[in-house]
């Protein structure tokens, strides 16, 4: 395998998705790489507009042009005008750098950067840090909530969402076929949202493997009794000591894949900082809480929510699987 490739393949496969779903494909060219969006790794119902398969090859591209520039390539690349599973939706090509080598604080996070659904420690985020996580958020938006009484009641918003994305049908079934509650799944250590990073203990993840089963849950939603399994806010939402929203202006293939980018480095600034973040976006998802919840992170008529995640310290989280290489890897014309 060529170096570059190799570098670029470890480079991919530690990039965020929604549900780890690592929506990608990479057809090498040599010269050049297309990403493709295969349309069984796409979440049709809770994410039918695309945008978050798109903030995740947003994310995927930064972690290639970091790994580029390291590499001493100048990348540049151009984005498809429309989300066409199957098609290429950015095609990456690179050229030998005249500069230096950028500053690798970034690159190097790479393989560092963590999901973590832990609990979170009280430690609050240095108001630097917050500084540092816009400016690396730019040209997208950061916004960020630390007041604890908006705090608590935008995790109360993550909660009630969430209750109504289970009693949708189409979008419990999907979650639960991208959950793996057991290491005898043969698909633990490929994908999806594995126990070890839900921090689930093997009790929880079997009786998460009944109540969330679509029939079991169907049954509960019918009665109303699927609130229950949202009713403890510190398992839907858990404290943290800050709320971040991103947000863009405009929409469209281009502006999603730029704010994907944007997350990533912001995450990956997180992650310099030692810092560890946690998506909890039902709240901005679900049509009767995104109202509210964008009022309390602050958000102007003009700007598109982007992720809303925790942010804070906890201790080290399991790494999420990630595919083999050869099965995001496509050689040749094909």
């Amino acid at each position: 395998m060529e170096p570059l490739l190799a570098h670029l393949l470890d480079a991919a496969s530690r990039a965020p998705s929604a549900h780890n779903t690592q929506p990608w494909r990479l057809r090498w060219r040599g010269d050049h790489l297309l990403v493709v969006v295969p349309a069984d790794r796409m979440l049709a119902a809770a994410d039918p507009t695309g945008n978050d398969v798109l903030h995740a090859v947003g994310a995927l591209l930064e972690n290639l042009l970091l790994t580029l520039a390291q590499r001493g390539y100048e990348g540049s690349y151009e984005t498809a005008s429309r989300l066409d599973p199957g098609s290429a939706v950015v095609t990456l090509r690179w050229r030998a750098a005249d500069a230096a080598r950028p500053d690798s604080t970034l690159y190097r996070m790479i393989p560092l950067r963590r999901t973590s659904r832990l609990p979170y420690r009280r430690d609050p985020v240095p108001a630097g840090v917050r500084v540092d996580l816009q400016e690396a958020a730019r040209p997208c938006m950061l916004h960020t909530l630390d007041d604890p009484a908006a705090l608590d009641e935008l995790r109360r918003l993550v909660a009630r969402a969430t209750a109504v994305q289970l009693a949708d049908a189409a979008i419990a079934r999907e979650l639960h076929a991208w959950m793996r509650f057991s290491p005898r799944d043969p698909r633990w250590y490929r994908d999806g949202l594995n126990a070890a990073c839900l921090g689930w203990s093997s009790v929880e993840a079997a009786v998460a493997r009944h109540l969330l089963a679509p029939r079991t849950l169907a049954l509960l939603s019918r009665l109303g009794l699927h609130r229950v399994l949202c009713a403890d806010v510190n398992q839907q939402s858990p404290p943290a000591p800050m709320l971040c929203m991103l947000a863009l202006r405009g929409d469209g293939v281009a502006p999603r894949i730029e704010a994907g980018r944007s997350l990533q480095r912001t995450w990956l600034t997180a992650a310099a900082h030692g810092l560890v973040t946690h998506p909890v976006s039902a709240a901005v998802d679900v049509a009767a809480t995104r109202p509210r919840a964008l009022e309390l992170m602050g958000l102007s008529a003009a700007e598109r929510p982007v992720n809303l995640f925790r942010l804070g310290y906890s201790a080290p989280p399991a790494r999420s699987p990630r595919l083999p290489f050869d099965e995001i890897l496509e050689r040749g014309d094909e």
